[in-house]
């Protein structure tokens, strides 16, 4: 997720951000970009998984992140917790009983205090209104010395292609991807966040994950996850940038460097 869609959605009603996202069950995380991404955020917490009894990937989506969830942490019991029927329903498909699911709205957590070591949230608490009560919700689920793991805004992809892109070519692929696009905070994310997690108690960290991808990667992300949600005159207009800029022998042959930001917030003992 980008902090363009975000700052489109943060007004949203939840029912329409279920449904937004249940548009894009099948397709969500797939792709190399998605996948290098997902590897970086997953290295960078590896030691929280594997020290975890209680697991729950918040926000969970269509299940993407729980292959690795399951790989690491084998022993611990895993709950994924989602508001889109339809993103819920294709992570049963994929994980089967291994994993229990249950449909919950992230400001109003249904769990009892102490219930989880670990609680994991990728690009979810970006689209939460109110913040302050979203975090205190999930540290009251938090055992003591438990952690939440919470990725930060991402614009590693709109910052790349800003600076490949003419400046032409950037407006105009910007009002065809996010044309409902508000304007974002002047205040950093990073500061936003680690306020409201300090504010509910927890003791905070940033933690830089760096992953690299190249042209090929970027256009399929752009076609996986953004194609999909554009109208029928936005697809045209991004295809055809996108094939402008596939032709440019600098572009295709570029290796980008990309990082995954998480915040963790530590329940002290």
């Amino acid at each position: 997720m980008d902090d363009n869609d975000q700052s489109a959605l943060q007004s949203v009603p939840r029912a329409a951000i279920a449904a937004y996202f249940g548009r894009l069950a099948k397709s969500y995380g797939e792709g190399e970009y998605f996948g290098r991404r997902r590897a970086a955020a997953i290295a960078a917490i590896a030691g929280e998984i594997r020290a975890a009894s209680a697991i729950l990937d918040l926000g969970c989506g269509n299940g993407a992140f729980f292959r690795d969830l399951i790989r690491i942490g084998a022993a611990a019991k895993l709950v994924g917790a989602d508001l889109s029927i339809d993103m819920m329903s294709e992570a049963r498909s994929r994980l089967g009983a291994r994993v229990h699911f249950v449909r919950a709205d992230a400001t109003a957590l249904p769990f009892g205090a102490a219930s989880w070591e670990l609680v994991f949230c990728s690009h979810v608490l970006q689209f939460v209104a109110d913040l302050d009560g979203c975090v205190s919700g999930i540290a009251r689920c938090l055992r003591t010395g438990g952690v939440i793991a919470a990725t930060l805004e991402d614009s590693s992809i709109r910052e790349t292609l800003g600076a490949i892109m003419m400046t032409e070519q950037w407006e105009e692929f910007r009002r065809a991807v996010f044309p409902a696009a508000r304007a974002r905070r002047t205040r950093s994310g990073d500061e936003v966040y680690r306020e409201a997690f300090e504010r509910a108690g927890l003791v905070t960290e940033i933690r830089v994950a760096p992953f690299t991808v190249g042209w090929p990667e970027i256009e399929e992300w752009v076609r996986v996850r953004w194609m999909p949600v554009a109208s029928e005159a936005g697809r045209a207009e991004i295809e055809r940038i996108m094939t402008s800029l596939g032709g440019d022998e600098r572009i295709a042959s570029s290796a980008l460097e990309h990082t995954e930001r998480l915040l963790v917030g530590k329940k002290p003992l």
